[in-house]
């Protein structure tokens, strides 16, 4: 038999050891080499990115870009990986315990013993050995427990309800992610579009104050009528730099959510596709864009999850007060020159009830209803609360499209008069100062324009986000996990 080869059984004993050694990595101590070399690797893979001075992308391009560098994505998706590989770990708990074992036995003296009456109370048998000094023994034992096969079925379906539950939370993170970069993307797009003229009227108004102040010093034109031209370039010039950082933050957000280095150059892609896109949401009910929110947020699908398994968690209770039928079986081997047979096969069978259980259940089965009546009350707030979420998300969407309709308005104005300024310019009949003026009003207006479309779309992507709604394509588990990037 194997276990009688006890050299095999040591060999293999030791070179599981030494395996299960080498498949752990070594404790990193805080502040010695190995703890800044992991710092440094993973600040690595938080700033990894193109190098290139100028990248090109587009909206798509960007939200996928983020799906695979994002950090908080990539984390989800693992937990999700994780708690697959729980569901299996649960199920092998159903399988038999399966020990060996290999031992040696001494004393200093021969292991001897004799019988006395009952009867009479006297020796009725000389001291006789039935055991050596010494000896060795191993033994192969298989022990199941029936009830832990049950409960080991109850928890595998317990963890197959948690890898729902995380998958649900990777689905959150993926909206949110894809909403940030949304809302980002169209003002990063914006400030790509005002950046030049910005920066060229900005340029003028500067020369055109130091005129005035050459104007002044050479008493061409009077300190007050200087000071009041001044006054209203500066106020333009300040409206222009107040827009124009509003718009270039929205820059560095996308780079940092894209993981992109801070120095490189953005060039985007026009986002034009989904420019039109909200008039859809705007066109449907309330009540049905209720329900879909209802039906598709991850948070309240969750909670119907959390539900479950506190249902789940009062059968359990149940369960492990039923008594275990525990079936045991072994192949023994013993040294014992005294043993008529070295080796032997042993059995036994018997029915385990534990009375504590029993006893517990009312207060076990109490506290897990308490639990099931926790989560209702959690689902029904947040219930409550994405049903106003929606409500308030579309109006937001609402008015988001009535301002950027009165900044369109507003914008087109401000562009027929400062087209009107400057052909009076061109004829002598107004001044460079008036003409330059209206430009910067105009260019105000168009920046304000810019900014409420983006603002438009950052409601749009709110609302889709307040619906459990995706953008673009879904996203593999296994292709999120494998990447890291910057949040």
């Amino acid at each position: 038999m194997f276990i009688e080869n006890k050299l095999t059984l040591r060999r293999t004993a030791l070179l599981a050891l030494l395996c299960l050694g080498g498949c752990t990595n070594p404790a990193v101590d805080l502040d010695s080499r190995d703890h800044q070399a992991l710092l440094q690797g993973d600040r690595a893979i938080a700033e990894q990115g193109d190098t290139a001075q100028e990248i090109s992308l587009s909206l798509e391009s960007a939200i996928d870009r983020a799906l695979e560098r994002n950090l908080d994505a990539r984390v989800a998706a693992i937990e999700v990986l994780a708690q697959q590989r729980t569901v299996t770990l649960e199920q092998l708990k159903a399988l038999p315990a399966l020990n060996a074992s290999t031992g040696y036995a001494g004393r200093s003296n021969d292991g001897s013993s004799s019988s006395r009456s009952i009867q009479s109370g006297l020796q009725s048998l000389e001291p006789s050995q039935s055991t050596d000094r010494n000896r060795l023994t191993s033994a192969l034992e298989l022990n199941w427990n029936l009830l832990d096969v049950a409960l080991a079925y109850a928890d595998a379906k317990r963890a197959d309800d948690d890898v729902r539950v995380a998958q649900e939370r990777h689905e959150k993170v993926i909206q949110n992610v894809q909403r940030d970069v949304y809302g980002a993307y169209w003002r990063a797009y914006a400030h790509q579009e005002t950046r030049s003229d910005t920066q060229l009227l900005t340029e003028s108004a500067k020369r055109q104050i130091e005129n005035i102040n050459l104007a002044v010093s050479k008493k061409l034109l009077s300190a007050d009528a200087a000071g009041d031209q001044v006054a209203m370039l500066n106020d333009r010039l300040r409206t222009l730099k107040e827009v124009d950082e509003q718009l270039n933050l929205a820059d560095t957000e996308l780079k940092s959510m894209l993981s992109l280095p801070m120095q490189a150059r953005l060039k985007l892609q026009a986002p034009d596709r989904q420019a039109d896109a909200y008039r859809s949401l705007l066109g449907q009910t309330l009540e049905t864009q209720e329900w879909e929110a209802l039906k598709s947020r991850p948070e309240v699908r969750e909670e119907i999850l959390q539900k479950n398994l506190t249902l789940r968690e009062q059968k359990h209770e149940i369960l492990t007060t039923f008594p275990g039928l525990e079936l045991f079986g072994s192949a023994n081997y013993d040294t014992n020159s005294f043993l008529s047979d070295s080796t032997w096969l042993a059995s036994s069978a018997k029915l385990v009830q534990s009375l504590v259980s029993l006893v517990t259940l009312p207060s076990r089965l109490e506290a897990a209803r308490a639990k099931e009546d926790l989560a209702d009350a959690r689902r029904q707030a947040l219930v409550a609360a994405v049903l106003a979420q929606t409500s308030i998300g579309r109006q937001r969407l609402q008015l988001s499209a009535d301002s950027y309709e009165d900044s369109q308005r507003a914008a087109t104005t401000a562009g027929k008069r400062a087209q009107a300024f400057s052909s009076k310019r061109d004829q002598g009949l107004s001044s460079a100062q008036a003409a330059l003026q209206a430009q910067m009003d105009r260019q105000i207006e168009i920046m304000r324009s810019r900014l409420a479309q983006a603002e438009l779309q950052d409601s749009y992507a709110a609302f889709m986000n307040t619906l459990g709604r995706r953008f673009f394509r879904p996203v593999e588990l296994a292709a999120t996990s494998n990447k890291g990037g910057a949040t």
